[in-house]
């Protein structure tokens, strides 16, 4: 009887350990969440997308509420360094005088490949991908006043190995034109693809073109109403929804106001159309737009958010920034714009009050939501 009560009180001590034991375990923090302030995000679908925080890349999967360090813990994310395929694929240059180091995640940034070092001739290392495989990345040899020699590499692997393909003031490769400090580049396919940049013009704006997949570069001239006086021009990247159709933006001044041009073009980037010019009275700001298909973008001025459904060719206004949010004050401006359908998109709102405040749209953006972002602890 005696042993029996023995086993029992053996028994019962054990379980209160284990209790104890359990209870004692620290819960996990992956709960554990701050405020963060977005100044833009790329969205892929209505739920994934990404951001560029304090040299991290974030990653959303709830639609912008909350995010995750998605990057390297050792690796700075500089803008224009990094690239963006898809909700799972990309891409971030990280360079150290003329070496850059690449780095590729498949799956949303669980995991990273480093791609090994490149040794080139210049710095900033701007990079893009048509898919995989198919990659360009442009750095800065010199630059000067409205001129900037750059060297343009390609890979076939994903990042992996890199050949030299032109270069500016170049007897052995496709020769770049010199002309414009230049800010980016990007492909339709793995043929075709432009240089973006920012250039001072006498008389007719032009883009580096290829048709060779970056072997030889020629200068595409582009119609626009004849300009009283040189005037600077800032380019932004080719956007193709299919492989003729596309979207061309750029900016500049005009009339003494600031402008933004927008040209379509139906046969895959051979030659641009100028649909409209929007003009507006703000020094500091260069329109902000987005396009899901070849008829339906929205665009602002910072006050005022615009829509068309006829390629550019006219805009509709839908909302005045106050009308976005009761919160919202006259000095706020809208910064950003990125839509996934003609239904959902959001708009980055900022001002030295309230900065980068983030709201989602789910009627095409006639009426808005404020989201509250949170970074979600990783560990």
């Amino acid at each position: 009887m005696a042993s029996k009560l023995n086993k029992l009180i053996y028994i019962g001590i054990l379980l209160c350990l284990s209790t104890l034991i359990a209870c004692s375990v620290t819960p996990p923090t992956e709960n554990v969440t701050e405020a963060i302030s977005l100044p833009k995000i790329i969205m892929n679908t209505e739920n994934i997308g990404w951001s560029v925080v304090q040299e991290s890349l974030l990653r959303t999967t709830d639609g912008g509420v909350h995010w995750k360090v998605a990057s390297p813990t050792d690796v700075k994310v500089s803008e224009g360094q990094y690239f963006i395929l898809d909700d799972k694929q990309a891409w971030i240059a990280s360079d150290h005088e003329s070496t850059v180091t690449i780095h590729h995640t498949r799956d949303g940034g669980k995991t990273w490949k480093t791609m090994g070092e490149i040794k080139t001739k210049g710095i900033f290392p701007r990079i893009f991908f048509t898919d995989e495989k198919s990659g360009w990345m442009m750095v800065s040899i010199k630059r000067a006043m409205n001129a900037d020699s750059v060297q343009i590499l390609q890979t076939t692997d994903g990042g992996g190995k890199w050949r030299t393909v032109a270069e500016s003031e170049s007897t052995e490769t496709g020769n770049v034109p010199v002309e414009g400090n230049k800010t980016g580049i990007s492909f339709r396919d793995r043929s075709t693809g432009w240089i973006r940049s920012v250039q001072l013009v006498q008389e007719l704006p032009w883009l580096s073109h290829t048709k060779d997949g970056g072997l030889s570069w020629k200068k595409q001239y582009l119609i626009v109403p004849k300009l009283e006086e040189p005037a600077p021009f800032t380019f932004d990247s080719p956007k193709f929804f299919s492989e003729k159709e596309g979207i061309l933006v750029f900016h500049s001044e005009c009339e003494r106001q600031q402008c933004t041009y927008f040209f379509q073009t139906t046969n895959g980037g051979d030659s641009w159309v100028h649909h409209t010019v929007l003009k507006y009275n703000n020094p500091n700001f260069y329109m902000n737009y987005d396009f899901v298909s070849i008829h339906t973008g929205w665009t602002t001025d910072g006050e005022n958010l615009y829509h068309t459904n006829d390629s550019a060719m006219s805009w509709k206004m839908l909302v005045k920034n106050r009308e976005v949010d009761k919160t919202v004050a006259d000095s706020d401006r809208i910064v950003s714009i990125d839509f996934v359908t003609d239904q959902v998109g959001w708009i980055v709102m900022s001002s030295q009050v309230a900065p980068n405040q983030l709201f989602k749209t789910t009627d095409g953006g006639h009426t808005w939501q404020i989201v509250h972002p949170r970074l979600v602890d990783r560990h």
